[in-house]
């Protein structure tokens, strides 16, 4: 073994060493791996990179582009990615098992059709799950449509809605069902009542009192706030249909993070995984190690001084301390786009 070996790294945002993309190395960096796996490292699930999509707009990521997409990820991991459909449309889209079209935008306009829109979901609006996208778990919102109506949902309606999901994804891919996306749809609600939302102190202790340890526990951020990946969301990771406001099909920037993330989680690992933040005391520099047992597998770093295709690139030589190379083989990756979180193509 080569125990402190220090190895350097030219790290420039979104941009190999290797490629001639003007970017400027204004500082270094050292980084200091741990020496002994800390006791804070946080468990990483394999599924960990996962996605999500509009309930609405689901049919129109049902083509090979999206297929690609998913399975770009999914190569790279050693579980199926897990994907939610679900989101504000959940609420406002009716189910018609008897409706040929997946999905049915009612704007007059279809050019106008957006996760606000009422739609109605038919007999195959599944083929996107069963025929296309086929490398991954799902997690389903059953269309409730509570708010544009004082009549209760038509439950015969919802249980066709996932009898036909179990029946054309395979009940071993659902992972879960949800029922609605929005309890209170403040949002859509043009009348509220301020007596139906004031809060009751004497109900609200009682029931905050079964939520305590779960309370403190996230207000305990000292630790746990540094472990892998507090979220960050995305959004249109791929745009998989041409339009009027988007050209497409395309790839946004934010996608290529998750074929990153899969690879930093590796695909075959023989021990238990744990991620840990390195804290370098630095703004724009970030690192975690990853662990297979008590050995560092791998180690991300990234420069968080953003460039999107304007003014300088700057860029950042960091060296790794206390590296222990057991045969003698390093493999570097690096993420790159030359226009930089302005990418798309």
């Amino acid at each position: 073994m080569f125990p402190n070996v220090e190895v350097l790294f030219a790290l420039e945002v979104l941009t190999p060493h290797a490629v001639d993309a003007q970017a400027t190395v204004t500082s270094t960096q050292a980084i200091n791996l741990p020496t002994a796996r800390p006791k804070n490292v946080f468990n990483v699930p394999g599924d960990f990179p996962s996605m999500g999509f509009e309930l609405a707009f689901l049919p129109g990521y049902g083509n090979e582009f999206s297929a690609n997409m998913i399975g770009e990820t999914a190569d790279r991991m050693g579980e199926k990615p897990l994907i939610r459909i679900g989101g504000t449309s959940g609420d406002i889209i009716k189910y018609n098992p008897n409706q040929e079209i997946p999905a049915d935008c009612l704007e007059n306009d279809v050019n106008k059709c957006t996760h606000k829109s009422k739609f109605i979901l038919g007999l195959n609006y599944f083929d996107a799950l069963s025929k296309r996208i086929k490398d991954a778990r799902i997690s389903i919102l059953a269309p409730l449509d509570p708010i544009h109506s004082t009549n209760p949902p038509n439950t015969a309606n919802i249980v066709e809605f996932l009898k036909e999901a179990y029946k054309s994804i395979g009940a071993s891919r659902i992972d879960a069902i949800a029922l609605g996306d929005e309890k209170t749809p403040q949002f859509d609600d043009k009348s509220l009542d301020i007596t139906e939302h004031l809060l009751d102190h004497t109900d609200l202790v009682a029931n905050f009192a079964k939520y305590r340890p779960s309370i403190d526990y996230a207000l305990n951020t000292a630790e746990e706030s540094t472990y892998f990946a507090n979220t960050l969301w995305a959004r249109a990771l791929w745009i998989p249909l041409l339009g009027l406001a988007t050209p497409g099909p395309r790839v946004q920037a934010p996608f290529y993070v998750m074929p990153f993330v899969a690879d930093f989680l590796g695909k075959r690992v023989s021990r238990e995984r744990g991620a840990v933040n390195i804290d370098l005391r630095n703004p724009h520099l970030t690192t975690y190690a990853m662990y297979e047992g008590d050995e560092i597998a791998r180690v991300a770093i990234v420069n968080l001084l953003q460039y999107g295709r304007e003014g300088n690139r700057s860029g950042v030589e960091a060296y790794m301390r206390n590296l222990v190379i057991t045969e003698n083989v390093v493999s570097v990756g690096r993420l790159h786009a030359d226009d930089g979180t302005a990418a798309g193509g």
